[in-house]
């Protein structure tokens, strides 16, 4: 109810409902507007941002004014002045905003490692992570750091008070590395001569191919497998 605090000897006011409602936001700087409504028709709404109680000292809004830049996670706390009287009671609400997107960041071009990075530094967030092209959701991963094959789509979102972020959609294709040889001596037992050492510095499964002959490789030449 709201209470006199003027000098008015008795005075009777109706009860009213108040409401907070953004009305916009900034998702980079994790900002936003929000209406401050009382179903009342109020002179003013007296409203604070740092969680203390309003007094008819605190700055004020017309009914269904807009407050701005009102950071995330701000507690928001109004009461309706109208005539004279200052209501005696307080609505609070939590300003939340849409968390900012994830980054992914793949460590090479010659791997299918990668980083999902959460940009939410003052709150975080849950990161939810999806290897198979599909949109992520609160059922997926949070802890998926690397794809089986060597071209892939990875998305990931970022999930904070029920808000859900855009998608961040990165596709990879790995290059393929040049195979290096490496000589070294055979051993006279075995027939001496030298033993030729080919080695692939990309992921598991990659295969690479060779001749004996001085002839070019190709697909149709000998081949081995990355392991």
């Amino acid at each position: 109810g709201l209470t006199v605090v003027s000098t008015v000897s008795s005075v009777t006011v109706p009860s009213t409902t108040y409401s907070v409602t953004k009305t916009a936001e900034d998702v980079a700087a994790q900002t936003g507007t929000f209406k401050l409504t009382s179903s009342l028709a109020v002179d003013r709404i007296y409203y604070t941002k740092d969680g203390k109680e309003p007094t008819a000292s605190s700055s004020y809004v017309a009914n269904n004014g807009t407050i701005t830049e009102v950071a995330c996670d701000t507690t928001i706390k109004i009461k309706g002045y109208l005539n004279g009287v200052l209501d005696d009671e307080t609505y609070s609400y939590t300003a939340y905003i849409t968390p900012k997107a994830p980054t992914i960041t793949w460590s090479s071009d010659y791997n299918n490692n990668f980083t999902v990075t959460d940009n939410n530094t003052s709150d975080t967030a849950a990161i939810y992570v999806t290897i198979d092209g599909t949109n992520p959701s609160a059922s997926n991963t949070t802890d998926v750091r690397t794809i089986s094959t060597a071209v892939g789509t990875v998305k990931a979102v970022a999930v904070r008070h029920g808000l859900t972020s855009t998608i961040t959609t990165s596709t990879h294709t790995i290059k393929l590395a040049t195979p290096t040889i490496s000589w070294s001596p055979r051993a006279a037992a075995s027939g001496g001569g030298q033993v030729a050492t080919i080695t692939c510095s990309n992921i598991k499964g990659v295969a690479f191919y060779y001749t004996t002959n001085g002839d070019a490789p190709t697909t149709s030449s000998t081949s081995k497998v990355a392991s």
